[in-house]
Parts: C-alpha cells; structure tokens; sequence
C-alpha cells in the first residue's frame, strides 16, 4: 500500500512558512515497510527503511541521549478554534 500525503503540513504552506513536506510511504501486512519526506523549502531529504534506521539527507539519524525530562522534547502541536 503506498500513503501519499502531498502537502504535509497544510497550514504552513498556506501561510507561506517552511514547515511543510512531501510525504510518500510504503506499508505491507507486516507494517511500513520504506519511508520518504522532502522538504522543499529547506532542500532537506528523510528517508527510513524498517530495521534500517532513518536518515537526513544520507546522514544517519539517533535519538537524543537525554535521560532528563525536562531536556526532553515531549510533544509539541497547535490548537485549532473553530
């Protein structure tokens, strides 16, 4: 199954701010199998491959080593009033 999300990040891209991407995925029975997201307006390139790791324009991405929480970036979003 390919999951397509062409303009990830709608409002920023109808606010003309750089936080929106191409997202493209690929997912069998067992789960996501390959993962892709481009960033346009930062030219940067997330790719991941299950069991493989992810990766940032060809450089290998890790987690962060904080055991502090209060270092830690937990959650992060934007509330929306209609």
């Amino acid at each position: 199954t390919w999951l397509v999300d062409p303009i990830d990040g709608t409002t920023n891209f109808l606010y003309d701010l750089p936080g929106w991407a191409v997202s493209i995925a690929a997912a069998s029975e067992q789960g996501t199998e390959v993962a892709v997201v481009y960033v346009p307006t930062t030219h940067e390139l997330f790719t991941a491959r299950a069991g493989e790791g992810a990766f940032l324009n060809g450089r290998r991405l890790q987690c962060s080593a904080t055991d502090q929480l209060a270092l830690a970036l937990v959650a992060t979003g934007f509330s929306y009033q209609i």
